[in-house]
């Protein structure tokens, strides 16, 4: 911890470990008082990635690449005079790297650099000196860890609040008779994916229910989500512990503890609240604009103690600068955004504020930066692309309407999906979605699995434009492939007499089980039993009369979309029905199926004019196998015969290329400079 991370005045420090089975939890304060010159800058440095991991090496043999920034945030510019790595004088080269000393107030000077030469893991040591215009002097000093390549995936637990205090008078987040509340952090820090199977809470077994209280089953790389819970506790004090286990994309198991201590009622220092509930900051990302800076007003009583940390703590969360970290009694806490080093793009992070005996003990307050807003790149509206409803949920085909969305029309032409087409790329939430059609007036996207239930952020970059809108996921949001989008009647059979048997294709299904890889198809020698199902109970009804499919899954040589396999019910009357499907709580916008007057016979392709083809097996529909859908173009499926010879998608699993022995580190500038 810096000072200048510190607010003026007395500033109690309090580490404190939650204990494990073999240690018990324990605490220790310290109370340092810090003063700063009100004419002096303030300037912090960072480097990101922090840790710093071995990558592949480039044509010159370095294989470790990361950014400095430095970052003013008192207000105050200064000049950057000495520079040192582990020792070695790199002054000469200021402004060379970072393209002049000069920082400016609520400036940031940054630079690119790579090295060789290391035998990791080793802690480098980063020493910063300059001066300000009225020759006040400053040096600020950083150790980063550098590490070989890293091979699996890292999770890490938290809590909001570190230690739960009992409100007497029942916390309003919860329902009575459940005096704590409780949000649970969980990020993942080394750059793998992880799925989810095990969740233990306080002696609770809660692994079945992980995506109710996580709103999702995976944990994307880097990236992170949270479970708020409300607990009766019987007997106070007690420490809850908690684990959360998955196995990552690499196939290594993963697993994070944690220990909470739960304390009886204290006595309220009052309440905690924020100046604003949400923080949006924007820079063009071109000439000089290269930071916005802001501030967020803490309001807790006099004297009353708080806290904040950014989450995820990441280099996802890197670009945002927050001082100070820590306070007593009202504060104002500033903020400042880089874009330095980041692509165009939408980031986000949120900040938690704590207060161990206030009402609430925490609040979160999102921030978002959007670096490189474009205006001619729109987006105008999302839909599923089935139903062409606003229902949305992880792994299904989303359209985006808009304008310059893309440079020209492509469509993918196999599974795994791509991660661009037609010069565009997309992100929700900062992971990519896989494209499978493009077209400067409309994208048909699958949203990431690792895509939590809540708020989202739809970002499309076309060619370095930029456009973003937010929307709205749940665990599951159904649609039914139909020939009008809305309300229309099945693809590709439209009608059918009782007892025939029929299949169509739903979207919007949420995670499945067996996990699949966001943009891939099950592989061609799955067995038709282990084919990918949809993890919350799926329903449906014809003509008001429920019907148990006899085969639902992702069929081989499809990605995104779920096939349903039923027989027509005698009992369902003649005429045109709907046919209504539920997944989870979600129920999909109906979709018709003619049933003709007989019973038995051939089903009926529905054949009026439009974009679809449809090339039916060589099997009647009866058929057990799945159709294998090779092109969701537009919004409607394409069918034809599935194949034992489609292609399996690349390994998830990679192997580390070895890199020759270097004698001496070696740091030198990578690719940009910067300042503001």
């Amino acid at each position: 911890m810096y000072g200048s991370q510190l607010a003026t005045g007395a500033n109690k420090i309090t580490a404190s470990y939650g204990g494990n089975t073999g240690f018990t939890p324990s605490s220790a304060s310290l109370t340092i008082t810090v003063s700063i010159p009100t004419a002096s800058s303030a300037v912090i440095p960072s480097l990101v990635p922090n840790p710093v991991y071995q990558q592949d090496a480039d044509a010159d043999g370095y294989s470790w690449f990361y950014t400095i920034r430095l970052s003013e945030i008192a207000g105050v510019g200064t000049t950057l005079t000495a520079l040192l790595i582990d020792g070695t004088d790199y002054s000469s080269d200021i402004a060379d790297w970072f393209g002049s000393a000069n920082l400016a107030a609520h400036g940031t000077l940054y630079v690119d650099l790579r090295s060789k030469g290391l035998t990791p893991p080793v802690n480098r040591v980063y020493r910063f000196s300059g001066v300000d215009a009225g020759g006040a002097q400053w040096t600020q000093q950083v150790t980063v860890p550098f590490y070989g390549r890293q091979l699996s995936a890292a999770l890490v637990l938290t809590s909001s609040p570190g230690t739960e205090i009992q409100n007497p008078d029942g916390d309003p987040s919860c329902p009575a008779g459940f005096p704590y509340y409780q949000q649970l952090n969980l990020q993942e820090t080394n750059g793998y994916g992880v799925n989810l199977n095990r969740f233990l809470a306080g002696g609770n077994d809660d692994s079945t229910s992980i995506g109710s209280w996580f709103r999702a089953w995976r944990v994307a790389p880097l990236g992170s989500l949270q479970a708020n819970i409300c607990w009766k506790v019987n007997s106070v004090p007690t420490t809850l512990n908690y684990e959360v286990d998955g196995t990552d994309t690499a196939g290594n198991q993963i697993s994070a503890t944690l220990a909470v201590p739960f304390q009886g009622p204290a006595g309220s220092a009052g309440k905690l609240s924020t100046s604003r509930n949400s923080v949006a900051l924007s820079v063009s990302n071109s000439g000089n604009d290269q930071s916005a800076t802001t501030s967020v007003d803490v309001h807790v009583p006099a004297g009353q103690q708080w806290t904040i940390s950014v989450f995820p703590a990441n280099q996802m969360t890197s670009w945002l600068v927050v001082f100070p970290l820590s306070g007593i009694g009202p504060s104002t806490v500033r903020l400042v955004a880089s874009s330095p080093g980041l692509d165009n793009g939408v980031y986000t992070a949120t900040l938690v504020f704590q207060s161990v005996n206030t009402i609430p003990q925490f609040v979160n307050v999102p921030v978002t930066f959007t670096a490189g807003a474009s205006s001619s790149t729109v987006i105008t509206a999302v839909a599923n692309a089935a139903s062409n409803q606003q229902a949305f949920a992880p792994g299904m085909y989303m359209t985006v309407y808009g304008r310059n969305l893309a440079g020209f029309i492509q469509e993918a032409a196999s599974v795994p999906l791509p991660f661009s087409l037609g010069g565009a790329s997309v992100t929700v939430n900062g992971q990519p979605a896989p494209i499978k059609y493009a077209n400067p007036a409309q994208l048909n996207i699958q949203v990431p699995y690792e895509t939590a239930a809540g708020n989202a952020i739809l970002v499309v970059n076309n060619n370095g434009q930029i456009a973003s809108m937010a929307f709205r996921v749940a665990l599951s949001a159904p649609g039914i492939f139909n020939s009008t989008g809305t309300n229309g009647f099945l693809v590709p059979v439209s009608s059918a007499n009782r007892g025939d048997p029929v299949f169509f294709y739903v979207t919007g299904d949420g995670d499945v089980s067996p996990f699949l890889p966001t943009g891939a198809a099950p592989p061609a020698t799955t067995p038709l039993s282990q084919l990918p199902t949809p993890r919350l109970p799926l329903t449906m009804t014809v003509g008001g009369v429920s019907v148990t499919p006899f085969f639902v899954g992702i069929p081989w040589g499809l990605a995104g979309a779920t096939q349903i396999n039923f027989l027509v019910p005698q009992t369902v009357p003649s005429g045109v029905q709907q046919v209504v499907v539920k997944v989870g709580s979600a129920t999909s916008a109906s979709a018709n199926l003619t049933i003709n007057g007989g019973g038995g016979g051939a089903s009926t392709v529905h054949a009026e004019p439009g974009p679809f083809s449809f090339a039916l097996p060589a099997a009647d529909a009866a058929s057990f196998e799945p159709v294998a859908v090779t092109s969701i173009g537009r919004g409607e499926p394409t069918a034809s015969p599935s194949s034992s010879a489609a292609s399996v998608p690349d390994s998830w699993l990679v192997a580390p290329r070895p890199t020759g022995s270097v004698a001496h580190p070696v740091d030198s500038l990578w690719k940009n400079r910067g300042r503001l």
